[in-house]
Order: C-alpha cells, then sequence, then structure tokens
C-alpha cells in the first residue's frame, strides 16, 4: 500500500495533535486458544447471488488449556453445520464470532468442519468490470473472516490447500502452486502451500484475465491483468525478475516460495497487497506511454514483492508491530529506485517520503511507529508505518553501515523464518551482529513520537567560523554526517549531536559552506541562518539535488533583487527538481519581476520542469500566467501537467479560469486526472452555478477516484447551497471506501456542527476501519464555533453581492 507528494512546512516546538481519540485502550496481542496446521477451503464463486459457498476444514492443536468451546471468526455468512473429526457438534453464531462447543482437551488435535455461505460485505468483492464480473479477496487487517471462518489475527499460522469453483472461461488465482484444474461444467481449481501463514493473506481472485510469464532463477512469475490491457502490461511488469534478483541480494534470503503471481484488478481498495505468493494490484499501476511520463509502476511492483519476505516470510505478530512490513517494503522500494533511476532520483523519492510524512505530522497527528492505543488496526497504516518507518531504517542502514545492516537484516529473517515477529527481534537481530544495544536508537525513533528539528546558524570572528547546531524540542542522541565546502574541494566526516546546542569551529580560510547530512540519512527538519552568499554557492555548487533544492527556498528572503541570480541558475540547472525549488522560490517573491521570469521558465524544453514550474505559479494572480497557461493547456501531452495546468490556472486567474476548467472535465486521460483536476479546481472557485455540472460526475458511470474528486468539490459549496449537506450524507452510502471518506471530509470541512453530529449513525454500520477513523475524527472536531457564524455571514455577504450584480444587469437592460 503506497503514496507520495510534496508539501512545505516549518519548524516548530513539536506541539502536535495526538493520534489517540476519545474511548481508545491499550492493546495487546491476541491470545489464541489453539495452532493451526493445515487450513483446507473449498469453495464456490456463487456470481449471480454474490456469495461464497462451502467448507473449511481446520486442523488444529489445542494450547495447554482445555476449553470447552473454541472461538472461530466469522462474520456476514449463514453456518450450516459444524463437526468435529467427523461428528456433528453444536454452534451459536454471533455477528462477529463462530461459537463451537465441546470437550476440548489440552494439547488436543482435532478437525474441525464449517460448512456455509457468506455474503461478504468486506473481505470478498465482486466487482463489475467491462470484461466480465471479478471476486477477489483483502484480508488485511482482519477482513478474511468475511468469507471464510478462520482464526483471523497475523499471531496464527497454517498451510493451505484452497479448491475454488468458478464458471467455465474464469481464471483463478490463489497462493501457492496450482496442482489442479478439474473442467465439467465449472471449473475447478486447485492450489497448495505448505509454508505457513496467517489468514488475512490468502487470496483468491477469480475473472477474466491475460497473462504474462517471466522467471528468475527457476522460479515461475505470472502477471495477470484484463485483456484490454495488454498493449500496456510489460511497461509495469518487466523488471520484476530484476527486483526479485536485488531483494534476494540485499537480503540474503532466495525468494521463498515455488512462484510469484500479480494480479491487477477492477476497484482494488489499496495501490497493492502482499498475498502470499499472490499479489493483488489495483489496475491503475497499468498506464500508457503518456501517464509513463509521470509514473512508473517499479516502487509499487518492488515494494509488494518486497513483501514477500517482510510481511509473508515473517510477519508481525500483532498491528502494532506492523512497521516492520511496511517500512522495510517502502525502504526496499527506495533502494530498488536508486538502483533502476540513479542517485538523483533517489535523493528526491527521500524527500518526497519526508514530505508525506511531515504533512501528516503537521496536518493531522503525531504518534509513535509502535502504536498500540487504537480502536482499528487499519488506522496505523499511515504515514508513520510507511514513509517514517522506511526513513528511520535508511538512518540504521547508515549508522551502522551497508555491510552490518544487511547481515543483520538477513540473520532476523533466517532466525525468525515462519514466525510472528516483534520490533525486539528485530532489534536483537541487529545487535548481535553489530555489537551495538541500539536500545537508544530505537526509542527515540520507534517508541516516541516526533523528529529531530534543528536551527543552524554561523557566526565569523577571528579568522573562525563558529556553526551553532540547536536541537528544538526532544534533545536527540545522534550521528550524523556533514559537509564542509572549501576552496577547491569538500571534507566529510560524522558528528555526534547529543546536546541542545552543538558547536562547531572552522577555519575561515578557504571556507565556503557548511551542509548538515546533506543526503538526507535521517529524518529531520532544518533551518539555516547563514549568508546570502554561502546559500547561493550551495545552489550552484551542492552536491546533491536536495542541498540546491533547499537553497533555492532560503533565498526567498532576499526579495526581488535576487530573480536574476535565480533566473542564471535555473538556466545551468540540470535537475529539475531543483529547477521546480527555484520557481517556487520566484514565485514566492512575487511581483511583475517574478511574473514575467516565471513566464519565461514555463517554455524550459524539460517536461518535468515544466511540470514543476507550473505547479510554482499557483501563488500568483496574474492575467499574463492565465493566458500562458491556457496556451500550454492546448499543447502539452501530459496528463500530469495538464492536471496541474488547471489546477494553477485557478489559482492564478480565479474567474477566468472557468471556461478551461469546465473544458477539463470533457477531456479522458490515465486515472481521470485532468478530470479530477478540473473537479479540484472548480471546488475552490466555489462559483454555484457549476454545482450540476460538478454533481453530474457523481455517478457509477465513473471510478471512484472521480466520484470521490466530484465529493469534495461540492462539500466546498456548502455555505451556499445548504442542501448539500444532504447529499453529503448520501455519499456516505458509496460503495468505495475513499468516495464515503471524502463524504466524511467534505462534512467536517463545512464546520457546520449539526451536520457532523449526523455521522453518529453511519459510524456504528461502517465496515471500514479507514472510514470509522475519519469519523471519528470528524465527531471529535471542537472547532471555533464562530466558524459557523463567520460562514454565514460570508453567505449573506454573497447574496448580496449576487442581488447587486442583478440590479445591475437589470439597470444595464433598460437603458
Amino acid at each position: 500500500m503506497i503514496y507520495s507528494k510534496n508539501s512545505s512546512y516549518h519548524m516548530i516546538d513539536q506541539h502536535f495533535k495526538p493520534f489517540v481519540l476519545t474511548g481508545y485502550e491499550y492493546r495487546t496481542e491476541r491470545e489464541k486458544q489453539f495452532d493451526l496446521k493445515r487450513t483446507v477451503i473449498d469453495i464456490k464463486i456463487n456470481f449471480e447471488e454474490k456469495a461464497v459457498e462451502g467448507k473449511v476444514e481446520l486442523d488444529l492443536k489445542l494450547n495447554s488449556l482445555p476449553q470447552d468451546h473454541l472461538e472461530i471468526d466469522a462474520a456476514d455468512m449463514e453456518i450450516y453445520n459444524v463437526s468435529i473429526n467427523g461428528q456433528p457438534v453444536k454452534f451459536e453464531s454471533f455477528p462477529e464470532k463462530l461459537f463451537i462447543y465441546g470437550d476440548f482437551k489440552a494439547f488436543g488435535n482435532y478437525l474441525l468442519t464449517i460448512t456455509y455461505k457468506a455474503y461478504p460485505r468486506r473481505g470478498g468483492y465482486f466487482v463489475e468490470d467491462p470484461e466480465g464480473i471479478q471476486f477477489w479477496t483483502q484480508g488485511e487487517d482482519t477482513d478474511s473472516h468475511a468469507w471464510f471462518p478462520c482464526f483471523d489475527y497475523p499471531n496464527t499460522r497454517s498451510s493451505y490447500e484452497i479448491r475454488v469453483t468458478v464458471p467455465l472461461g474464469y481464471t483463478v488465482i490463489s497462493n501457492g502452486s496450482l496442482v489442479d484444474k478439474i473442467d465439467g461444467d465449472f471449473s475447478t481449481f486447485v492450489f497448495k502451500e505448505d509454508f505457513k501463514f496467517p489468514s488475512y493473506l490468502v487470496s483468491v481472485i477469480a475473472g477474466k484475465f491475460a497473462e504474462t510469464k517471466y522467471e528468475w532463477n527457476e522460479v515461475p512469475i505470472h502477471s495477470f491483468y484484463a485483456p484490454r490491457y495488454a498493449d500496456n502490461a510489460e511497461r509495469s511488469f518487466k523488471h520484476t525478475p530484476e527486483m526479485m534478483e536485488f531483494i534476494s541480494g540485499k537480503t540474503g534470503v532466495k525468494y521463498p516460495y515455488s512462484r510469484y503471481s500479480q494480479t491487477c484488478v477492477s476497484d482494488f481498495v489499496y495501490g497493492g497487497m502482499e498475498n502470499l505468493s499472490a499479489t493483488t494490484l489495483t489496475d491503475r499501476t497499468i498506464h500508457d506511454e503518456i501517464a509513463h511520463l509521470d509514473y512508473q509502476s517499479e516502487n509499487l511492483i518492488c515494494h509488494e514483492l518486497t513483501h514477500q519476505w517482510f510481511g509473508d516470510f515473517v510477519t508481525c505478530r500483532d498491528w502494532s508491530q506492523a512497521w516492520l512490513n511496511e517500512g522495510f517494503a517502502t525502504y526496499m522500494a527506495l533502494i530498488y529506485m536508486e538502483k533502476l533511476k540513479g542517485k538523483d532520483e533517489f535523493l528526491i523519492d527521500v524527500q518526497n517520503h519526508k514530505d508525506v510524512y511531515l504533512n501528516e505530522f503537521n496536518s493531522d497527528y503525531a504518534r509513535p511507529i509502535v502504536e498500540r492505543k487504537y480502536k482499528d488496526p487499519a488506522e496505523l497504516f499511515d504515514r508513520h508505518l510507511y514513509q517514517k518507518a522506511a526513513l528511520f531504517l535508511r538512518y540504521l542502514n547508515y549508522y551502522l553501515g551497508d555491510d552490518t545492516f544487511w547481515a543483520g537484516v538477513k540473520q532476523y529473517l533466517e532466525t525468525n523464518r515462519m514466525k510472528g515477529v516483534s520490533t525486539e527481534d528485530f532489534r536483537s537481530a541487529l545487535s548481535s551482529v553489530s555489537g551495538f544495544s541500539l536500545d537508544s536508537i530505537f526509542h527515540q525513533f520507534v517508541y516516541e513520537p516526533g523528529h529531530p528539528e534543528f536551527e543552524i546558524s554561523e557566526t565569523t570572528s577571528k579568522g573562525k567560523v563558529t556553526i551553532k547546531i540547536s536541537q528544538k524540542g526532544m534533545i536527540y542522541n545522534l550521528r550524523v554526517p556533514i559537509k564542509i565546502y572549501l576552496e577547491g574541494n569538500t571534507e566529510e566526516q560524522d558528528i555526534t549531536i547529543d546536546q541542545e546546542v552543538t558547536t562547531l569551529e572552522l577555519e575561515k580560510k578557504g571556507f565556503k559552506a557548511f551542509s548538515l547530512d546533506p543526503e538526507s540519512r535521517l529524518l529531520k527538519v532544518t533551518e539555516y541562518e547563514r549568508p546570502r552568499e554561502e546559500t547561493r554557492f550551495i545552489l550552484e555548487n551542492g552536491g546533491t539535488v536536495l542541498e540546491r533544492g533547499d537553497a533555492a527556498a532560503e533565498l526567498s528572503k532576499y526579495g526581488p533583487s535576487e530573480i536574476p541570480f535565480l533566473m542564471d541558475v535555473f538556466s545551468n540547472e540540470k535537475s529539475w527538481y531543483v529547477k521546480g525549488r527555484i520557481a517556487s522560490t520566484i514565485s514566492k517573491i512575487g511581483g511583475e519581476r517574478s511574473i514575467s521570469s516565471l513566464v519565461k521558465l514555463l517554455d524550459d524544453p524539460d517536461y518535468q520542469a515544466r511540470r514543476e514550474v507550473v505547479k510554482a505559479v499557483a501563488t500568483v494572480q496574474s492575467d499574463k500566467l492565465l493566458k500562458k497557461l491556457k496556451e500550454m493547456f492546448s499543447i502539452e501531452k501530459g496528463y500530469h501537467i495538464r492536471a496541474a495546468i488547471l489546477t494553477s490556472a485557478q489559482k492564478t486567474g480565479k474567474e477566468d479560469s472557468r471556461e478551461l476548467l469546465m473544458n477539463g472535465l470533457k477531456i479522458e486521460s490515465y486515472d481521470d486526472v485532468i478530470r479530477i483536476a478540473a473537479l479540484n479546481a472548480l471546488g475552490e472557485l466555489g462559483d454555484v452555478s457549476t454545482l450540476k455540472t460538478i454533481r453530474e460526475f457523481y455517478s457509477k458511470k465513473y471510478r471512484w477516484q472521480t466520484r470521490a474528486a466530484s465529493v469534495r468539490a461540492i462539500s466546498k459549496l456548502y455555505w451556499k447551497d445548504r442542501t448539500i449537506g444532504k447529499f453529503l450524507l448520501e455519499a456516505l452510502e458509496d460503495s468505495y471506501f475513499a468516495v464515503r471518506i471524502s463524504a466524511v471530509e467534505g462534512i467536517l470541512a463545512t464546520g457546520d456542527f449539526d451536520v457532523i453530529s449526523k455521522l453518529s449513525p453511519y459510524l456504528s454500520r461502517e465496515t471500514d476501519g479507514r472510514v470509522r477513523r475519519a469519523m471519528r475524527e470528524a465527531l471529535e472536531y471542537k472547532g471555533p464555533q464562530e466558524s459557523i457564524e463567520l460562514k454565514s455571514l460570508k453567505e449573506q455577504v454573497d447574496k448580496l453581492k449576487e442581488k447587486v450584480s442583478n440590479l445591475e444587469a437589470k439597470s444595464k437592460t433598460r437603458k
């Protein structure tokens, strides 16, 4: 499951909004009554009734206490009968549980057989696709028990035999090796996997698919997708064998299973899901040549493949430890992209991961990476679990060195093969190999919220340059790399920062600039207070794109006089990322000189640089820029740059952008990015006359991304049309979770407590943990009451403006 974006952030003393909401309690690992040895799932997919029917056999061994009943997780299903070792027994069904009664002896072996029919509201999904209805499952975090009875928690593992019966002409993909296929009136596919794994990693997919085959080291790799994607599939999957080689080499553990499948399905609820040996992917990862200008699949493909080691080979033993799954998958994808695309692109990806985490930290909440207070496990799958955890692993990699770090990872994997793991298991493995306790580092970054923040200032006196590094907020004990730029050369070394203030003294002679952590090996926020000349030197000579980009941002404080220098540097700069940061600085400076400069920069021959300049102009209102953006929209081919043009046109041109935005609604593009940008921009424009048009895109004929954008745009018009409140409540019934989240966020954004309070009954019946989290946050909203009065006043002002406009129009007509 995956994301990325750029954002700005500021130094703060880490006063942050807490993650824990009212009623949250400390969660421990779930106790279990038994261990599973083997599970047999024998089901028929009933497409007409949208049901799963069949039986499950659970071969189990009881733990040390005798029991008079066993608790099995089961939801949304009719249980027909239950037997133990072939003998029928009494059972009782509850909304989420199945109680099976009997005399169960300590350490006894039992074979439970459960016959059932499930109508899953989660966990198993019947999805309409242009080439025929699909069925696919998604177990993480605890949704597998909505389509087959099981113990639905990651600390219990089983081997599996999975038998799936479907109509003729359908293909089934599941875990393990396909050992048999039986054709008659229907087709039955039989899969077996002896490697034990948790129930949330069980996968069944049934649909009509085309296939591309690869191989790595005699491991067959199968990529499945709807036949309409055949012309573009190779673009997404071709690097999979190389990734398998890369991950096997890094970890020292060869890909552990007999085969690997990755299947693209319609309307998947995540980017991907790492079911053991059988990854599920969104079909959005397959894209055409134009989309490839902005989006590549390799990050997602590598992320999910990495989970076959981190998440499947070893698995977090409870959900508070899920960073051991997601952090590693995110980090491995990062370093693979360095191999694929080079150091500059890798560092830009590191910065994007940092920005995504900091946006959540500053806007939403902060929490420890290991968080034990939560309601739904899905709440934990956030930017702390992915991006912050990945950047912590990057720091550990630097701290221990490549050889020691990966030797520790190898020991961690081999020691815990086919086991549930905790953070302590990982720390212990690294400690064993390195000789370091690492307790302090893990405590600072894993068990505490936040991150290091530095202010760096310089003074010069008596031939010396004094560098003062001040920590804000929590005082960390760190080893950090520095780089000193001298006349004609550079010096690099590591320093220790373990005090509120750390001071370095350097010779002034030959000194050009100082850089803390130039490759961003440590997740941190840094502010420099240094001479303009030093900042300019870094912008022109900095060894990394991150140093140069940050230097460009620093120069905005010098105002319009800095623009000629920035323009000169832009013309010589090779990195699209740094060019984008320079353009943002020029835009931030503002004024007529800024506008004329940005118009010139929009003609840059590099597509990615041009796209970044388009984003940068959004902060300046200008008829000249709007005219230029309109010209570009008719010429540019890239979907994402055209989407960015719409966003910036609305910001820079306000009402004069309306015609362009309406035209954007008509354009088809990968992931519907152009139409979505147009909808978002129309919402920001705030013209209630566009409401009917925007609402047309909340329709089942559009995919969930477009429906969600429509809901977001409509919500922004609430204070001009209160009937929108009813629409937003109706959108809470949408079939796709992300649309429902958009509806919740729209309701919260109204600031109207009367509408927000109506979320309560929806929360009680919502099945998705991510939506429930959004609803709980909204219901706890304690925003300023005056915002209601202010918005109501604005509404009255808008109505008065409309009346005045109508009177003026009538007056002109009479004349």
